[in-house]
């Protein structure tokens, strides 16, 4: 592809295929630092030095990257040559017929977002009736934040374990494991150039962040809520008030989501559902006319 300076970039990727181990077969199936037993790659961790070998050099790379010095602590361009007054937040202005987003100091900013970091305790996987999957699991007391969950997906009686986790004890240490891989969370976005967090991260102190709201406290019908009833939108607002009132005066918030991909949208069949209902609901009565 080219760059805007007219230059042209070749991308080379080398792929092998390989064939799918039998995981009925092979135990365990998923070695102590989180990897495919049977898989053959390079930079496949085989030992404890490799993987310490494997952090220093980590360490050395994020180190000469530093981070952008030509951007605000918004992640807002400063070599533009344009600004207008900051708000004090994230807000918006259309410049020659463009809307441009700007940072609370007055900077346009492209913004790119790490999601779902820094996923410390997630992702995590079932281990109920598999635990010989795994060549070693993460310890089950004496950690704070526990590396087990129950539950996840609503599943009952299921317990979860994040595997990575184990490489971030080995990394960090058990004491203040979480604060020191949270910590390198935030080493990270800098280094690799991003403007902040995305959707489904934790919002970090300093770091600018796009937290979700979740309204589970409201009552849904079918899968969604019945916008139709005052009741129900009067209960919305109230949840999410208190999900975002904590952070009003907070200038890192780039603006909130809500919901996310198929859980949003609405299908034929939830409005057949509640047309077929005998319960006379307001989404009924709109629906009808």
């Amino acid at each position: 592809f080219q760059t805007g300076a007219g230059q042209t970039i070749h991308i080379i990727a080398e792929v092998e295929i390989q064939a799918a181990p039998n995981a009925s077969v092979v135990r365990p199936f998923i070695d102590k630092f989180g990897q495919v037993i049977p898989a053959k790659f390079p930079g496949k961790i085989a030992s404890e030095a490799q993987l310490s070998a494997a952090f220093r050099s980590d360490d050395r790379i994020l180190a000469a990257w530093g981070k952008r010095t030509d951007v605000d602590k918004f992640g807002g361009e400063l070599g533009v040559k344009w600004a207008v007054e900051g708000t004090g937040f994230y807000s918006t202005f259309k410049r020659n017929g463009v809307w441009w987003l700007i940072t609370p100091l007055g900077n346009p900013v492209f913004y790119t977002g790490v999601c779902t970091a820094p996923a410390i305790e997630w992702d995590s996987t079932p281990v109920d009736g598999r635990r010989d999957l795994f060549e070693q699991l993460p310890p089950e007391s004496g950690l704070e934040p526990s590396m087990w969950s129950h539950n996840v997906w609503g599943t009952q009686n299921t317990d979860y374990a994040t595997i990575h986790g184990l490489n971030l004890l080995r990394r960090f240490g058990a004491k203040n494991y979480f604060a020191k891989a949270t910590d390198e969370c935030k080493r990270r976005v800098a280094a690799w150039g991003f403007s902040g967090l995305g959707k489904w991260s934790k919002a970090l102190p300093g770091t600018p962040s796009l937290p979700v709201i979740g309204c589970s406290d409201v009552p849904r019908i079918d899968r969604h809520f019945d916008v139709f009833d005052p009741a129900i939108c009067e209960k919305l607002r109230a949840s999410i008030a208190a999900q975002i009132s904590k952070d009003v005066n907070n200038p890192y918030i780039l603006g909130y989501s809500f919901g996310n991909e198929y859980d949003e949208v609405i299908t034929p069949l939830e409005i057949q559902h509640i047309l077929e209902s005998k319960t006379e609901s307001p989404a009924k009565k709109a629906f009808i006319g």
